[in-house]
Order: C-alpha cells, then structure tokens, then sequence
C-alpha cells in the first residue's frame, strides 16, 4: 500500500491531475482495500485513507487490478 502512496505522489510531483491510474499488484490485499475504499487492517487504514485523501485532491481515480507475482515485473526488484 506504501508503493501505491508513493508512486501516487510521484505522479502528482510529474504534474498529472484529474486522470485515471491503473495499479497492478500481486497483493490481493492491496487490490481489495483499493477496490472496497476501506481495510480493517490499523497500518493499511491511515495510508489507505491518506492515498484518498491526495486523490480527492487532485482529482485523480485509482483502478487496481491484481496480477499474479510471474506477471510482475517489479516483484524481483522489491525483494532486494
């Protein structure tokens, strides 16, 4: 979910406003929380509620679609 926020703001820093994101992820969690607007998990909540807030603000709508991890190139690179 932390991934989502940042690159959520990096996309803000590049200048895009009122637009659609499309964000894939092998987290079915992520996708889900996404999807509903909402996460009973206390840590995914506030950055949930936070990539919300900034979305509201710049008008911009998040599609998550989950993937599987074979099909996810940033898998390989996010385990170190």
């Amino acid at each position: 979910m932390v991934a989502v926020e940042l690159g959520l703001r990096a996309i803000i820093t590049a200048g895009y406003r009122s637009t659609r994101v499309v964000v894939r992820s092998d987290n079915a969690g992520v996708v889900q929380a996404l999807s509903k607007r909402s996460s009973k998990h206390i840590q995914q909540k506030s950055v949930l509620r936070e990539i919300l807030s900034v979305c509201e603000a710049y008008n911009i709508e998040i599609e998550p679609r989950w993937i599987s991890t074979e099909e996810n190139p940033a898998d390989n690179p996010s385990r170190g």
